[in-house]
């Protein structure tokens, strides 16, 4: 049974690294450390796994672009390694959910009913950041804006001539040098904040006027890791735990605006805007790299302080 199951593993991406045979067609992987993890999950049946490759070369390219086409959990050890497996991957890959082994307990060492239940326990990458010391969250978060800046095409070389002395020219590429003119706007989402960033994509519209028993419910959501989704009537429709946020979205077929303690991600945004989502109000705002036209994005500190500047004229 064993070599049967050695023969599902397959080798994955330009990396080979170990994976389950239907790691490319599920719309949801599960990231594991290395191929005894893979080769664990495999044989109890969870074959839409993939590894890192056990090596400490950082997380792989295939993984990182598979994190952003499907949903992932991140299921790591339950120790101090899988600790900072966890951080790692969470400055370069998107990740939607995280996953743990028993404290003290390896993935690979797991019993079926073991993972079934660590992986129905998973909860939002969002609450696990919430958690973190700001000095933990403030490293992730600023690796996350490093690795969106390298994504951006750098500018292409030029070719001028550089005189090296009077008898002879020869032409080497150099950059672009800067020139003192009004930044672009890729230039501005690079170096923002996932804020500024934010703004700087979308468009300047009136602010939304909320009903001040929404308004007060909205102030009453810090600390509490709840959502609530209203209809275009704001009427409250349901008032769930943010790592259920995702997941309830799918299932609704006339939400209008959701308001929530958490960060709001780029797989959210894509949710919601699939299901007719115009208003999203969150505490923060995570790696949000594209924004519909026609949904409107604002923490609850920002909508509050407009609200009240509004309200002083």
């Amino acid at each position: 049974m064993e070599s049967i199951r050695e023969t599902e593993v397959i080798e994955y991406g330009p990396e080979k690294l170990p994976a389950g045979p239907e790691v490319d067609t599920a719309d949801t992987i599960i990231i594991v450390e290395g191929r005894a993890d893979v080769l664990n999950l495999v044989k109890h049946g969870f074959k839409n796994v993939i590894g890192l490759g056990g090596s400490s070369g950082g997380v792989p390219k295939t993984v990182i672009e598979l994190s952003k086409k499907k949903t992932t959990i991140a299921f790591v050890d339950g120790d101090r390694g899988g600790e900072m497996l966890l951080k790692e991957l969470l400055k370069y890959a998107d990740i939607d959910y995280i996953a743990r082994a028993p404290p003290g307990k390896e993935v690979e060492q797991l019993t079926a009913k073991e993972i079934t239940k660590a992986l129905r326990n998973k909860i939002p990458a969002e609450e696990y950041l919430a958690s973190l010391e700001k000095r933990e969250r403030k490293m992730i978060e600023e690796a996350r804006q490093a690795q969106a800046q390298q994504e951006i095409p750098q500018a292409q070389a030029i070719e001028v001539p550089i005189q090296e002395s009077p008898q002879q020219a020869e032409k080497v590429q150099v950059m672009p040098q800067p020139q003192p003119v009004q930044p672009t706007s890729t230039t501005v989402q690079a170096q923002a904040t996932p804020q500024q960033a934010l703004q700087s994509q979308q468009p300047s519209p009136e602010l939304p006027q909320l009903p001040p028993n929404v308004i007060d419910e909205m102030k009453k959501l810090g600390g509490t890791l709840e959502a609530i989704i209203y209809d275009d009537h704001w009427t409250e429709i349901k008032r769930i735990p943010v790592r259920d946020l995702v997941d309830t979205l799918q299932q609704l077929p006339n939400a209008y605006a959701v308001i929530f303690d958490g960060v709001c991600t780029q797989r959210l945004v894509d949710v919601a805007s699939g299901k007719g989502v115009k208003l999203l109000i969150m505490s923060r705002v995570g790696n949000i790299t594209k924004v519909p036209t026609d949904m409107l994005i604002m923490t609850i500190d920002e909508y509050l302080s407009k609200a009240g500047a509004g309200a002083g004229k």
